[in-house]
């Protein structure tokens, strides 16, 4: 006889006990615990409930118990964290002041899946409801387009980013800590690099991984392609692509052309933050008249993303206009601050907050020049006559608007406080877990959708006897829908999943990393 100790975690499917022939039953749940000592089998509990110290016997059935219990342990481990954090038990979240745009940005990014979903799937919606005799589908009618408004959910983004990024920096700036201010600012610039760019080459690559090995869909409406040279040749091909990818003046990644955003991303992150350093000392009024101008020369020359950028700085700095900076209570401790007070907005401003979200949201439903933008019944002089002809030609007659419309959904949102019913839609916890999500869902969406979801789609029409290239186009009848639903029902999961696990592993990941490389 042997004895071995070690050290272990048994699943709670294991906890209780199978008694041997001859043996009582030995509980291991709950504060006392039976020990055993014939035969050479000795079960000692740890502090924690769950962890014991096994002395084995030799015979066969406690063997195969430990390996029983080793391998439920690992997958056990493994199910916990590959489970979408939604549907497990959540412990309640800490909101903080801009937590509602968190949960904005992730909403954003479910749209421009669904975006991509109909514009390969079910392009009867794209165009605008009455540009042609053929545009009629209700979902394609104003204030209905938006939830399949991809371009605009970008400019969104973008806001988003500006606001975020600048507000610990102007909160620091108002309260005259410049030297904190420039702190702040150099560890920002040195994480926001690595925070943006980790995740999307991971993703990349196992997009390229993904595409060799045949997983991807060749007949999918965008294909990524296979190296015919083999693994070595795609992964060279990876890393060329990655080398010029990395870079605020770049385009997208060759393996994933919704990468077409974080180069601009990365470049609007540095104009905040230069920003952010060039007006710490200045004062407050001369700061926000700044970035106002700042942002209005953006606007007349037509570069959209910077002037989202700037005008997101700024969103952030009116922010502490109407909502001024809690300062510490007489006599307190230092850091004691009087808790923010309360903003009761009357009548008439709850309903100029009403009518702004639903302008808002009609503009953002603006739709782009090749879905009829200039021939839209509701839209017609709005991408015509009141779009400067600059935006008329290079930027496209759909764009104006919702540019400006996705600024004033912030300012909107930010004013109306977290006591109104708009910001808590974006702070309830489903609003919250897309934010959480949002990057990971962004970054492999269409890897999903043209892997997945145009095979399901194939076969469901092959199932039901549908032609695939009438019922993207409106004309499959019932049996189309049917086919549309159960690819959804087939793609959303995976995506989440996929989402989850990015998320967890990769977008924390290189949230710690940066952390740790800026630490030493």
């Amino acid at each position: 006889m042997y004895t071995t100790r070690f050290q272990m975690t048994v699943p709670r499917w294991l906890r209780q006990q199978r008694p041997q022939d001859g043996e009582e039953a030995v509980s291991l749940i709950g504060d006392d615990i039976e020990k055993r000592e014939d035969d050479g089998h000795r079960i000692t509990a740890l502090p924690d409930a769950s962890v014991y110290q096994l002395t084995p016997r030799t015979d066969n059935s406690s063997f195969l118990n430990r390996i029983l219990s080793i391998v439920g342990a690992v997958v056990n481990t493994i199910l916990h964290a590959l489970r979408p954090s939604f549907f497990g038990a959540r412990t309640p979240r800490k909101l903080h002041p801009t937590s509602y745009l968190d949960g904005l940005r992730g909403c954003a990014a479910f749209i421009v899946f669904l975006h991509h979903s109909t514009q390969s799937f079910y392009r009867v919606v794209r165009p605008g409801y009455g540009s042609s005799a053929m545009a009629t589908h209700p979902l394609s009618l104003p204030i209905l387009r938006v939830l399949f408004a991809g371009g605009p959910m970008v400019s969104i983004f973008f806001v988003i980013s500006g606001y975020v990024l600048s507000t610990k920096p102007l909160k620091l700036a108002r309260l005259g800590r410049t030297a904190e201010v420039y702190e702040c600012v150099a560890s920002s610039t040195f994480r926001r690099g690595p925070r943006l760019y980790i995740p999307c080459l991971t993703a990349t690559l196992l997009i390229a991984l993904a595409a060799q090995a045949g997983l991807t869909d060749v007949q999918a409406p965008r294909v990524y392609l296979p190296s015919p040279d083999g693994l070595y040749a795609q992964l060279y091909r990876w890393a060329s692509a990655s080398s010029w990818f990395i870079s605020p003046f770049a385009s997208e990644h060759w393996f994933e052309p919704n990468t077409w955003t974080i180069p601009i991303e990365f470049k609007g992150s540095l104009l905040v933050f230069l920003s952010c350093m060039g007006l710490a000392k200045s004062s407050s009024r001369f700061r926000l008249g700044f970035l106002l101008c700042m942002a209005g020369f953006w606007l007349w020359h037509g570069w959209w993303d910077m002037f989202l950028f700037s005008m997101g700085m700024a969103c952030a700095d009116l922010h502490f206009v109407h909502t001024p900076i809690p300062l510490p209570t007489d006599g307190a401790a230092e850091g004691m601050a009087r808790p923010p007070m309360i903003r009761r907005h009357g009548i008439r401003t709850r309903l100029l907050h009403a009518f702004s979200i639903l302008l808002c949201v009609y503009l953002l439903g603006c739709p782009e020049g090749d879905e009829g933008g200039s021939t839209t019944p509701g839209y017609i002089t709005l991408t015509t006559t009141l779009t400067p002809p600059g935006w008329e030609g290079h930027f496209g007659p759909g764009r104006w608007w919702p540019v400006l419309s996705s600024v004033l959904l912030v300012l909107t949102l930010d004013h109306a406080g977290p006591e109104s019913i708009y910001q808590r839609v974006f702070v309830s916890n489903f609003a919250q877990w897309l934010g959480d999500i949002s990057f990971a869902l962004y970054l492999c969406h269409a890897a999903v959708l043209y892997s997945v979801s145009s095979r399901a789609v194939r076969w469901g029409c092959a199932i039901m006897s549908v032609d695939y290239g009438t019922g993207i186009n409106g004309q499959g009848g019932p049996s189309y829908f049917v086919v549309l639903v159960g690819a959804t029902m087939i793609t959303v999961p995976i995506l989440v999943w996929m989402s989850e696990v990015l998320t967890a592993v990769v977008d924390k990941g290189a949230v710690e990393l940066a952390r740790r490389m800026r630490a030493w």
